[in-house]
């Protein structure tokens, strides 16, 4: 996604994915005041809004079809994909430390130039 100032919104900036989507809607509407959520689902091939707004209010999690959909409209590269896939698995395996271990070791492989990802510290991990 491209800012107003040019730049494009990182995705590795955010350990949250919800954050990521709610600053580029956020940004959307500050540049282009009458974009709105049906808007931005009509572009993303959405049949109503009520999935993307219950994804960002954390009512539940995209699934494989709406990750492709938001992979292929931000135009993310191999390593932005997985690294934007294993936010919303960090989402989806909030209760289970297990399954965020091994995602938070994947992170760590996608970009090893990250070393703090929200509060955790990523040199515990291998990369």
């Amino acid at each position: 996604m491209i800012t107003k100032t040019g730049a494009k919104l990182d995705i590795f900036a955010y350990s949250d994915y919800r954050l990521f989507l709610n600053a580029y809607i956020n940004g959307r509407k500050s540049t282009t005041g009458k974009y709105s959520i049906r808007a931005w689902c009509q572009r993303l091939g959405f049949k109503s809004p009520a999935t993307l707004n219950m994804i960002l209010r954390g009512h539940r999690d995209p699934g494989d079809e709406v990750l492709g959909k938001f992979h292929n409209y931000f135009r993310f590269n191999q390593e932005e994909r997985d690294y934007f896939e294993c936010l919303v698995k960090l989402s989806k395996y909030k209760n289970n430390e297990a399954r965020k271990f091994d995602v938070l070791e994947k992170i760590k492989h996608i970009n090893p130039n990250i070393h703090k990802f929200g509060e955790v510290d990523l040199a515990l991990f291998s990369a």
